[in-house]
């Protein structure tokens, strides 16, 4: 089977109670160089969500003190020089960024005035969302402590679980050289996301406590140095079990990761020059994939000894690879399988039944066999997408009739016509599910790509209302780069997100729904949904809805 990918082979575990530095960084660097790029990319992704809570000029400005300080202890003669080439820079950067339009409305526009103001992306939403749906009302005080709350729920909800998924792809790409981005959404795939986030905070108050100790907490931080990565094998084990299971694990073993970490601090050094970029491009990863290589060896030390407890490391497929007979006997669905490797539902179908599967993911077992019933490369029936069509449109509707509550403070149909739709919402969804059908494998051009449409659509039709009815029941005038007032970045933007969340979860939900009604059933209700809109599309056509909220604006 030469055309098989092969797998990355792990390093038999050695005396895990040495654990050779060396050892463990040059595993470590072999698995970083086979997945260079994406390693990089899952750094700086696993850290976005530090920015509520450390903006980037604070991040800058903070680099800038930390080389002010070296270059003062170690007398650096061109000190000075660098340091004021690095403020004209940073000043240059500064005016650069500070160029921005005249936009003033719309939720883009007061988060990027805020933001140049606040210091802080979570002052910087609360700030602009003060603006956009309480007009400027709330204290200061308020204001405050609503940011405080949302800086600390990204970095529980959003950061924390997402830093884990990021430790559950290192934990995987070990063996799986084809670990895929979609891995980052590990915990909130698996529903654990407010459980991570509370873990987190689990592990912060313990080590806040030991803090106070002084001497005790170098050893309390090496004893849960492996605690993130139990519960990125395990999200379901309980913060005090991983707490006590990090401890167990790491018996013998601190003074060794100590000197792990110390070995990296060049590294971090050098990442003071860039502002960051070496450690989260490099340092970062590589250091997260060389604790890997000390999990993994002290986890198959610790399930080596007689007295050891399995019931929370229980994937064996972080350790080796499943065989074919394996996969057959948890009852995987073919399709569901060719996922994890595109040639293994031909090798099935061949009969091959014995050896190793090129797999070259993580067979997430679990995932795939909900991904079979969520199948989102499907072919929608056209009666489907008609039923399909009203949903998006109903949905629209009342996304609309909200955002109109929030900022008037009582209920207006935002619809065009008179019933609960907005079929540009319809055409929206409709069109990116038909157009789109060949890219859904990539979601990056699939969100251009929808956004593209979505723009198109909705600029045809604030032009085909406006020259039918003489009204404009929308305008983005002073929204952040509009055009001409009937499509604004903002509004695609959301375009994007929904038309993501359409093709990837709703309309495969959706449809799996409707394939569950009767054939006659379904049949009459799209006759009857039909019928109505066509005959409230010819009343509005007539007799167009005026009012305030609707063409006056909000």
């Amino acid at each position: 089977m030469g055309g098989m990918s092969e797998l990355t082979t792990p390093p038999a575990p050695d005396d895990s109670r040495a654990l050779p530095i060396k050892g463990l960084r040059s595993a470590a660097r072999s698995a970083f160089k086979s997945n260079l790029a994406i390693c990089a990319v899952v750094s700086m992704l696993s850290v976005t969500f530090i920015w509520p809570i450390m903006s980037p000029s604070a991040l800058v400005s903070t680099s800038y003190d930390s080389l002010r300080t070296i270059f003062e202890l170690i007398h650096l003669p061109q000190g000075e020089a660098v340091l004021a080439w690095l403020r004209s820079a940073i000043a240059a950067l500064q005016r650069w960024t500070s160029v921005g339009s005249d936009a003033s409305a719309g939720v883009i526009s007061s988060l990027y005035d805020s933001a140049k103001t606040s210091g802080s992306l979570a002052n910087a939403l609360v700030y602009a969302l003060n603006h956009a749906l309480f007009r400027g009302s709330l204290s200061s005080s308020i204001i405050a402590a609503l940011a405080f709350l949302v800086a600390l729920a990204a970095a529980l909800f959003i950061q924390s679980p997402l830093r884990l998924s990021s430790l559950r792809f290192y934990l995987e790409t070990r063996i799986y050289p084809a670990t895929s981005l979609s891995r980052l959404l590990f915990v909130f795939r698996r529903r654990r996301t407010i459980a991570i986030g509370l873990a987190m905070l689990y592990k912060i108050a313990w080590l806040a406590l030991w803090v106070l100790t002084i001497v005790m907490f170098p050893v309390k931080y090496y004893s849960y140095l492996l605690y993130d990565y139990i519960l990125a094998e395990n999200p379901e084990t309980s913060p005090r079990a991983a707490l006590k299971l990090s401890e167990e694990m790491m018996r013998g073993k601190r003074w060794r990761a100590f000197l792990l970490d110390l070995s990296f601090l060049p590294w971090y050094l050098l990442g003071l020059l860039s502002f960051g970029l070496v450690i989260y491009l490099y340092a970062s990863p590589y250091r997260n994939l060389a604790v890997v290589e000390l999990y993994s060896r002290a986890r198959a030390d610790y399930l080596s000894r007689p007295d050891s407890d399995t019931l929370f490391l229980t994937d064996p497929y972080l350790a080796t690879p499943p065989s074919v007979d394996e996969l057959l006997d948890k009852e995987v669905p073919v399709s569901a399988i060719e996922t994890v490797s595109p040639s293994a539902a031909t090798l099935l179908a061949e009969g091959f039944t014995a050896g190793k599967l090129p797999v070259v993911s993580y067979p997430d077992l679990a995932s795939l066999r909900a991904r079979d019933r969520m199948r989102y490369q499907r072919d929608y029936s056209w009666g489907n997408l008609v039923l399909l069509f009203f949903a998006f449109s109903i949905i629209g509707w009342a996304y609309e009739s909200v955002i109109a509550f929030a900022y008037v403070g009582h209920f207006v149909n935002r619809g065009t016509m008179y019933g609960p739709w907005l079929p540009i919402y319809g055409c929206g969804g409709v069109a990116t599910l038909l157009a789109l059908k060949k890219i859904r494998d990539r979601p990056v051009l699939t969100f251009f790509s929808a956004m593209a449409i979505c723009g198109v659509i909705e600029y045809i039709a604030a032009t085909v209302v406006q020259k039918v009815t003489g009204l404009e029941y929308w305008s983005y005038q002073g929204y952040f780069f509009n055009i001409q007032g009937r499509v604004c970045l903002e509004g695609l933007l959301v375009f994007g997100f929904a038309c993501c969340a359409v093709i990837y979860f709703l309309a495969p939900l959706l449809d799996s729904w409707i394939n569950r009604i009767p054939v006659k059933v379904r049949l009459w209700i799209m006759i009857g949904l039909t019928v109505c809109f066509l005959t409230d599309l010819g009343l509005a056509a007539c007799f167009p809805r005026t009012g305030d909220g609707l063409t006056s604006g909000i």
